[in-house]
């Protein structure tokens, strides 16, 4: 879940529900981006996002940052992750 409201309202479209992800090595993941009220305002990154997690062998704790390319209606996030 994506609680930086911030990065939400700033970066993405909410009228979207496709999103693409792109990782540092170049890879696209095709997501589908959910925005919910219950029990508070959050946006969530379904679909692809699973596969991602799992080929990158995510776990709890591992650090990513994301970003877009311009403030608005992207449909891109570009997200990379930090092996410490």
């Amino acid at each position: 879940m994506l609680q930086n409201c911030n990065f939400v309202e700033q970066g993405l479209d909410r009228a979207r529900t496709n999103l693409k992800l792109v990782d540092e090595c170049g890879s696209l993941w095709e997501c589908v981006l959910i925005f919910g009220t219950t029990p508070h305002e959050h946006c969530m990154i379904g679909g692809g996002w699973k596969h991602f997690v799992e080929a990158r062998n995510l776990n709890d704790g591992v650090r990513i940052r994301l970003g877009v390319p311009r403030a608005g209606d992207n449909d891109t996030i570009y997200v990379r992750v930090y092996d410490d």
